[in-house]
């Protein structure tokens, strides 16, 4: 009897086998234009690759949009929400004002969110740390145009915000972000990313400013 069941599931597996085989053969594309029937086409009637599927086009060549709001960066696998905190994904751009928070207040609205149904599927949302924010300054000035992580300004003629607005419409062009990231030894401060001119610094954490939320990538 063992071997009688141990033949029976040997019997499925090589069933499971040639139908995963057709499967994988079921792309294929004969040349009078129709689908091969597992694979095969009719004699004399050769099989030709499937059609290249299109290459994705990725904004600024880097950001992969998902079409809710959201983009992913391919570089760090980071999912950014493309409006700041405050204003509405609508008709493919940000509308409205950025709000602005305190350092707590802009943790508290990211939870919030999450606790409310979340935001693109995601209820994993959260204030971006001083380098994941960093991450997302672009000089238009440099040659060639690169993205500038260090926190210095960026040089020459740039143009502001210095960040792509193909990414992040709308994004005020003078006013300073915050990170989650606490200033050093001095806990009442935390530093924040300005792209008005791609620098960083640190403010005390009861000032009001913007704040952008990210989630994934760590």
């Amino acid at each position: 009897m063992p071997r009688l069941i141990i033949r029976f599931l040997a019997l499925i597996l090589s069933m499971l086998t040639v139908w995963s085989d057709a499967d994988a053969q079921s792309d294929r594309i004969c040349q009078d234009g129709k689908r091969a029937y597992f694979g095969v086409c009719p004699e004399g009637n050769a099989t030709r690759p499937p059609p290249p599927r299109p290459t994705e086009t990725l904004l600024a060549g880097r950001y992969r949009d998902h079409g809710d709001g959201t983009v992913t960066d391919t570089q760090t696998s980071r999912q950014w929400m493309r409006c700041s905190l405050g204003q509405t994904w609508r008709g493919g751009t940000c509308a409205g004002t950025a709000k602005a928070y305190t350092w707590e207040l802009a943790s508290g609205a990211a939870k919030d969110i999450n606790a409310q149904g979340g935001y693109a599927g995601y209820r994993d949302w959260r204030v971006p740390s001083r380098e994941e924010l960093l991450s997302l300054v672009y000089c238009s000035s440099g040659k060639p145009r690169s993205w500038n992580d260090t926190g210095k300004w960026c040089e020459g003629d740039y143009s502001r915000p210095t960040i792509d607005t193909t990414a992040f419409p709308n994004t005020p062009a003078s006013v300073v972000f915050w990170s989650a990231s606490s200033y050093g030894p001095y806990s009442a401060y935390a530093w924040y990313v300005y792209f008005g001119n791609g620098n960083d610094g640190a403010f005390g954490k009861s000032s009001v400013i913007p704040a952008r939320l990210v989630r994934g990538g760590q």
